[in-house]
């Protein structure tokens, strides 16, 4: 999660005029977003389908909190008191699940009984109102750290670029100066032990394995087989999650390229890639297996898409964080698997708050377009018929962060109310059903995804 500016973090579109028409009347109208169905969800090409194969949107919002030492969660005495309040509001605004945290050092400390007890009352919250909720392992320590900065912040994003930080790769800290007390089996055995808790529990809908990791060299790499290997731990990690429960979805998030320019995982891509670094997928993709069974439908790959003000990113790309080029950029790092059918990809965590930055309005008018397939001239996904767009989780249910440092990030006005600014790039990412695809419509769309013929 960042905490301050220094930070850095296919085809021809083919869509019905009546799923246009009803998606613009449900926006101009300002009606909620619909919850998810029941059941669980899994994947189909580019799509999170339900149990009928219908596609559905992830339209989340990330409640910070839990991502520190034993929490508390961010605001939940004010402006609105209380757990299932809070979370009452939530469906009110017209998201249809929560991405919350939880650090390793939280699940073997004093205080772990009450934490534990906490996710369980989000939970059971979440289950009255319909929401569904993906849990996220933040950080090992919980803690910013003992070298404090603007581009140190371990309880944001850990700095030694593992999801551990005792033993293996590591120097025995989490990058920060705090002191390591997860290996990577212990990482793995809380993993475990959090599936074995929320096993068939149906309002947990996945596990968000390891928040922003860092791709930059000496960091996570991606194949090879090393103890920096972030693809074998995915694969293992979720692995051994889909033994204890088979029904989860695995967001695995793609490791943050934000120094400079550089070759990426394809080793052919020479891009920057803040946001997260997907092109290792192509030709290494995270393949479970589960008593000697391949299971492929089950992963979500997890980008994190913030605006210049919080991931400091415009300068990458011709000074504005929606030009041409970071377009080109993401299609290039992630968005090829939306528009290649290959996978889906959750924008995991993202926002704005709009600080003084003017760049910031027009990336959050990118940002709608990209994630809801109206960018396919410049080379981003489309969707069509009853397709969804990309999914999300909100940056952050918070009131904002008004501090000299702080990103202005959150949806909440003092008083409870929302904050209207952060509504209007809402609204058209909420989840709003559609119908399926004509045939008409499906054949338009299988001959404009064919590759062009070279010229004779």
């Amino acid at each position: 999660m960042p905490l301050n500016p220094a930070r850095l973090r296919s085809s021809v579109k083919v869509v019905s005029i009546a799923c246009a028409a009803l998606f613009s009347a449900a926006i101009a109208f300002g009606q909620a977003g619909s919850m998810l169905p029941a059941g669980m969800f899994s994947t189909v090409g580019n799509q999170i389908v339900d149990r009928n194969q219908t596609p559905v949107r992830l339209s989340c919002v990330y409640w910070p909190g839990l991502n520190h030492q034993d929490g508390p969660l961010a605001n939940v005495d004010r402006p609105i008191k209380g757990i299932q309040p809070n979370v009452d509001a939530i469906a009110a605004t017209g998201f249809n699940c929560i991405r919350i945290d939880f650090n390793n050092i939280s699940l073997h400390d004093a205080a772990t009984g009450t934490f534990l007890s906490t996710l369980d009352q989000v939970v059971e919250a979440a289950k009255k109102d319909s929401i569904r909720v993906i849990i996220d392992d933040h950080d090992n320590e919980g803690d910013f750290g003992t070298r404090v900065n603007f581009t140190d912040d371990c309880a944001a994003q850990q700095s030694n670029g593992l999801w551990y930080d005792l033993g293996g790769a590591t120097d025995g800290t989490d990058g920060c100066k705090d002191p390591g007390h997860t290996t990577q089996q212990s990482y793995q055995d809380d993993w475990v032990s959090i599936a074995a808790r929320y096993a068939h529990n149906d309002t947990v809908i996945g596990y968000d394995l390891w928040n922003e990791p860092i791709a930059s060299p000496g960091h996570a790499l991606w194949g090879g087989g090393s103890n920096r290997d972030i693809h074998l731990m995915f694969e293992t990690v979720g692995s051994a999650i889909l033994a204890r429960d088979p029904d989860k979805m695995i967001f695995a998030e793609c490791p943050l390229s934000i120094y400079k320019p550089a070759t990426l995982y394809d080793g052919v891509t020479f891009s920057s890639a803040p946001w997260g670094d997907c092109t290792g997928v192509r030709n290494l993709p995270i393949v479970f297996a589960v008593n000697g069974h391949a299971i492929k439908n089950k992963v979500v790959y997890d980008v994190h898409l913030y605006a210049d003000s919080i991931g400091d990113i415009a300068k990458l790309f011709d000074g504005s964080s929606s030009s041409p080029s970071a377009v080109k950029a993401m299609n290039a790092s992630f968005g090829f698997l939306e528009s290649e059918n290959i996978a889906p990809v959750w924008d995991g965590e993202g926002g704005t708050g709009f600080r003084n930055n003017p760049d910031d309005r027009d990336w959050a008018s990118m940002l709608d377009k990209y994630l809801n397939g109206e960018l396919g001239a410049q080379g981003g996904p489309t969707f069509y018929g009853n397709q969804q767009g990309m999914g999300f989780a909100w940056m952050s249910w918070t009131t904002q962060f008004p501090g000299e440092h702080d990103d202005l990030l959150g949806i909440l006005n003092p008083d409870g109310s929302r904050v209207a600014s952060e509504l209007d790039v809402i609204r058209p990412l909420l989840y709003y059903p559609k119908p399926a695809a004509s045939a008409h419509e499906r054949k338009g769309k299988a001959t404009a995804a064919q590759p062009a013929q070279p010229p004779k």
